[in-house]
């Protein structure tokens, strides 16, 4: 094992490490742009942390050059895109289980987490905490190629791309937001700190975070994946029908017959024009609220 490797991914306290190994391996192999994802250079805890000091010293620079009206619509409007973006991906992931449960079909790294998590050993994100943050930004990226690219050139595009900074600025932060948002409902909470604990405290009070519903989330087997529900970690009404909606459309076409794999593949595509005109929508009410702001 390659002591190097565990401690760029925190693994030095895993128990998953030669399964989390494999996983990269085969992840790596599948085609040129995954050899790039899970390379030795770009797949490791600093990836991260840049990635996250990037998208807040770019919500700081909006802040602080924003007027305040401007600052609510972009959080507001930044919060339904991020939900939404992150609803189709945990759907994929969960018909990524049932795939793996029925056929073999190997899991990437973060959603290999994802399951040890749900179905094996429920403390095991703590301790790889690294791989499954990493995963939300590599693991369903080969999928969804066409819907990042989409969901960012076609406003810039249709629109003026200096006007649209804030609505992006808190997209990203938003969707960097959602794993500390989901590790809080599993995380003993001294894990976090001070600062972070602040803030998802206050989200938990005011039903951003709601527990309860996270835990009906969990509440099935790997015999009783298709009664997986509640695919949203943060409230969004909006993003949680169009994950209802989306995860029966997929449970009834495997009932017709057609593997979870095949049927998986129609969800993201679903999931690509959607996603892809869902930002370029949401930019152009956007950009028509920004007269009203004083």
């Amino acid at each position: 094992m390659d002591s190097r490797k565990e401690s760029l991914l925190n693994l030095e306290r895993s128990h998953h490490k030669e399964e989390i190994f494999q996983s990269i391996k085969w992840a790596k192999e599948r085609d040129p742009q995954s050899r790039i994802l899970y390379s030795d250079a770009f797949y490791h805890k600093y990836t991260y942390y840049i990635g996250s000091a990037v998208i807040l010293a770019l919500v700081t620079y909006v802040a602080l050059h924003s007027s305040f009206p401007e600052i609510v619509l972009s959080c507001l409007f930044g919060y339904i895109i991020a939900q939404t973006k992150f609803v189709f991906g945990h759907m994929a992931t969960h018909a990524a289980f049932i795939d793996h449960r029925d056929t073999g079909y190997k899991l990437p790294p973060g959603v290999l987490i994802a399951y040890l998590h749900h179905y094996d050993s429920p403390g095991v994100m703590p301790r790889n905490y690294i791989v499954h943050r990493l995963g939300t930004f590599t693991d369903f990226a080969y999928a969804l190629c066409f819907n990042y690219w989409a969901a960012w050139i076609i406003p810039v595009l249709l629109f003026d791309i200096y006007s649209l900074i804030p609505l992006y600025a808190f997209f990203w932060f938003w969707w960097w937001f959602e794993q500390p948002g989901h590790d809080w409902y599993h995380h003993p909470k001294t894990w976090f700190s001070p600062p972070m604990r602040c803030i998802l405290t206050v989200f938990e009070k005011i039903g951003i975070l709601d527990q309860t519903k996270h835990d009906i989330h969990h509440n099935h087997t790997k015999d009783s994946m298709e009664d997986a529900c509640h695919f949203t970690d943060f409230y969004c009404p909006p993003a949680e029908w169009l994950a209802g909606f989306s995860w029966k459309f997929l449970l009834k076409q495997q009932a017709k017959g057609y593997s979870i794999h095949k049927t998986s593949y129609v969800l993201m595509g679903l999931g690509m024009v959607f996603l892809a005109a869902l930002p370029s929508c949401i930019a152009y009410i956007f950009l028509l609220s920004l007269p009203f702001c004083p």
